[in-house]
C-alpha cells in the first residue's frame, strides 16, 4: 500500500492540471472570483490598455458581459483581470486559459472557427491600404517593389502574403507589433504603406500629427467582422456572451456606446449599414476577401 502512496498524491493533482485546460469558463471563474479579459494594448478605438485600465469601444462591451457574469454566479464582487495580448498571441493565451475572452478588434475567420469560437460580430471593417498622399499608390496594383508594414496574426500578413506568392513577388512585407508600429514604419519611410483594418488605420491617422499627410485607398480588399473570441467548445459562455450582446442589440444601449468611441473629440465614423443590419439580426458570418481568390 504504502508503494502506491505516492501514485494516488500525484492523482489528487489531477483535476487542477486538468482544470487549467477546461472549456468551462463559469466554473474557473467561480472559483478564481475573477474574470480574465484579454486586451490589446494600443488598438483604439477598440481596447486600450494604461496603467492597469482598459478601455474603448470592445472593452465596454466586456464590461457588460462582466456584469452578466456576475448576476450568473452571484458574485456582485467579482472583479476583471485585464491581461494584455498582441495579435500574434491572442489565439494561444485563450486556449491555455490565461485569458477568458478576448476584447480587442479579432475578425471572425473561418480558419479562425477551428481554433476559438466567435460572439456575435460588433463591428465591420475592411482591409484598406494606408499611404502618404503623395506616394501615388492607389491600390494593391502599385506594391511590386514596394514594403508593406502588417500586423504579425493579422489577416492582414495572411491576405498580403499570399498577394505577394501568386502575384508580386518582388513586394516586400514588414511584421510588425501593432498598428502604431506599422504607422510608424510609414512615418520614417520604411515602409510605402501600411496594410490593416481601415478602422484601425483611420484611428492612427486622425490621431497623428499630420493626418492630411496620409489616406486610405478607396479599394477594399475584405468584408471582416470583427468579434469577442472566447474558448472553443464552452456553450454556457458563448450563449452567455451572445445574450449580453442580443440585449444590447435590442435595447438600443448600444448606440451611446458605439458613438462613445466612433463619434466622439476628433474621430467620427458613422455606424455602417453593415453593423446596423447585425444589430437588427445578430450573426456570426466569417470575414471573406473581396474577389480576389485569397483565404482569411
Amino acid at each position: 500500500m504504502m508503494r502506491f502512496l505516492p501514485l494516488l498524491a500525484g492523482l489528487c493533482f489531477l483535476p487542477a492540471l486538468a482544470f487549467g485546460q477546461t472549456t468551462d469558463t463559469l466554473e474557473k471563474v467561480r472559483q478564481s472570483k475573477q474574470l480574465l479579459i484579454g486586451v490589446r494594448t494600443n488598438a483604439l478605438p477598440f481596447s486600450t490598455l494604461s496603467q492597469g485600465t482598459a478601455s474603448g469601444y470592445s472593452v465596454d462591451l466586456c464590461h457588460k458581459v462582466l456584469e452578466s457574469v456576475r448576476k450568473e454566479l452571484k458574485l456582485p464582487d467579482l472583479k476583471p483581470r485585464y491581461v494584455p495580448v498582441s495579435a500574434a498571441d491572442r489565439m494561444s493565451k485563450l486556449k491555455a486559459g490565461e485569458i477568458d475572452i478576448e476584447c480587442g478588434s479579432t475578425v471572425n475567420t473561418k480558419s479562425r472557427q477551428n481554433e476559438v469560437a466567435f460572439s456575435y460580430s460588433i463591428f465591420f471593417a475592411g482591409e484598406r491600404l494606408l499611404v502618404r498622399t503623395d506616394s501615388r499608390i492607389q491600390d494593391i496594383e502599385a506594391l511590386p517593389g514596394k514594403t508593406v508594414a502588417v500586423l504579425k496574426g493579422s489577416t492582414a500578413e495572411k491576405m498580403f502574403a499570399q498577394i505577394r506568392d501568386s502575384k508580386y513577388r518582388t513586394m516586400k512585407l514588414l511584421l510588425v507589433d501593432s498598428t502604431l508600429d506599422a504607422f510608424n514604419a510609414l512615418e520614417t519611410g520604411k515602409a510605402n504603406a501600411v496594410a490593416q483594418l481601415d478602422i484601425l488605420e483611420e484611428s492612427v491617422r486622425q490621431l497623428s500629427r499630420t493626418p492630411d499627410a496620409y489616406v486610405l485607398t478607396q479599394q477594399a480588399l475584405s468584408v471582416e467582422p470583427t468579434a469577442l473570441m472566447v474558448r472553443k467548445g464552452d456553450k454556457a459562455f458563448l450563449q452567455l456572451v451572445d445574450r449580453t450582446l442580443g440585449d444590447l442589440y435590442a435595447s438600443g444601449e448600444i448606440s451611446p456606446i458605439y458613438d462613445r468611441w466612433f463619434n466622439s473629440g476628433t474621430f467620427h465614423t458613422p455606424m455602417s449599414q453593415m453593423l446596423r443590419d447585425a444589430v437588427r439580426h445578430p450573426n456570426r458570418e466569417p470575414a471573406v476577401a473581396l474577389g480576389l481568390g485569397y483565404e482569411l
